[in-house]
């Protein structure tokens, strides 16, 4: 039996704002809710990488910077 864990999630599309290519990100829609209302990124996707809070961040302000763009901090 195959489980679809994203059975009710929804697709965003974002565009960078610097490079201007977009990419398709899925969410739950309840998640998300939740950080609309003010919780935290870190908290509401505390498993998720920093690329997808990222994205998260920018569904939820308008301003998406995406990874090839964004700056990298020196090694």
């Amino acid at each position: 039996m195959t489980v679809n864990f994203k059975e009710g999630w929804e697709t965003a599309t974002l565009k960078c704002v610097m490079c201007k290519k977009s990419e398709e990100v899925q969410y739950d829609p309840a998640r998300r809710k939740r950080h609309i209302q003010g919780e935290m990124v870190q908290d509401v996707w505390i498993e998720a990488t920093d690329t997808y809070r990222n994205q998260m961040v920018g569904l939820r302000s308008g301003i998406y910077i995406c990874d090839d763009c964004f700056p990298k901090e020196e090694e």
